[in-house]
Order: C-alpha cells, then sequence, then structure tokens
C-alpha cells in the first residue's frame, strides 16, 4: 500500500516542484537534485539495475510492512524480535564480507552471537521452557493452570454456600 501511494504522490510532487521556483537555484539558474526534468536527462548514465531497484524499492517497503502487521496481528509486538534479528545478522555478514573484509572468526562470531540472541528470544517468548531454578512456576500455561485450580476452589465454595442457603430456607 505505502508503495502505490507513495509512488505516485512522489511523481507529482516532482513535477510541481520542478516548474516553480523551487526546482532552481536563484544565482545561477542551475537546477538542484530536486528537478524531474534533469533527472530524465540524466536517466541514460544510470545503471539498469539501479533503476529496477529504485522502482521497486517502495513496494518492497510496502510487502516488509504488511508482513510485520501479519505478525502483530496473529502474535505479539514481542515476535518482531525474530525476523529483526535475523535481518541484523544478514546485515552484518553483508557489510562485513563486502566493507570491511574480514576473517571468518568475525563471520563465526556474529553468528554464534545470533544463536544465543535467537535462544534467548525464544526462551522469552516461551517458545523453549527452561524448567531449572524455577523459571518454569511463571509461564503462561503454569499460570492458567493454577487460576483455573483457583477458579475451581472459588465455584465450589459457593456450590457450598448456596447448598447452607437451601438448607436454611427449608
Amino acid at each position: 500500500m505505502i508503495g502505490l501511494i507513495n509512488f505516485p504522490l512522489f511523481i507529482i510532487i516532482m513535477f510541481i516542484i520542478s516548474f516553480t521556483p523551487l526546482g532552481k537555484k536563484k544565482e545561477k539558474n542551475e537546477f538542484l537534485c530536486d528537478n524531474i526534468i534533469e533527472l530524465f536527462k540524466d536517466i541514460a548514465k544510470l545503471n539498469i539495475v539501479h533503476i529496477i531497484l529504485l522502482i521497486l524499492l517502495p513496494f518492497i517497503f510496502g510487502i516488509v510492512l504488511i508482513f510485520k502487521n501479519k505478525i502483530i496481528y496473529d502474535f505479539t509486538v514481542y515476535h518482531l524480535f525474530i525476523p529483526l534479528l535475523v535481518s541484523s545478522l544478514i546485515n552484518d555478514i553483508i557489510f562485513e564480507l563486502h566493507y570491511i573484509n574480514t576473517s571468518n572468526f568475525l563471520i563465526l562470531l556474529l553468528i554464534s552471537g545470533f544463536i544465543i540472541e535467537l535462544i534467548m528470544i525464544l526462551v522469552f517468548l516461551e517458545i523453549i521452557e527452561v524448567n531449572c531454578c524455577g523459571l518454569n512456576e511463571n509461564l503462561k500455561r503454569n499460570i492458567e493452570a493454577r487460576g483455573i485450580i483457583d477458579s475451581s476452589l472459588t465455584n465450589e465454595d459457593d456450590d457450598d454456600d448456596n447448598d447452607n442457603i437451601e438448607n436454611n430456607y427449608q
């Protein structure tokens, strides 16, 4: 949706700016970078791959936002940690390999940190249960079980009170 709405708006705004004094410098009558006429004159100098990526980028951002909204709607906000962690790992590895040209040790360190963080997030989301040191007492499943037991105890007490009231009226 963002790509479908923002792309035409961007083109319209670029045309408006290009034909107003905002699209030109006052002192030398040179075009600024937000002049769409100059953009189309320089389009032959651009790489076709970059042009395709610039056109697809708003649509890709829209798909990512739909994916995030679907995760929030079906699960919780905290489930977004997993795709953010994976994208962070991919960005870090690309950065390390492309810009720094590091050794395999740093890549291995990134991956091991990713695995540790992923395990911690899965424990936080209660996908992995840790049954040591009393950490399983406050799991959602155990809290709900205690709630059912407590409500059944209070219901039994209420039934006894009703029975005593009925016996008193007889």
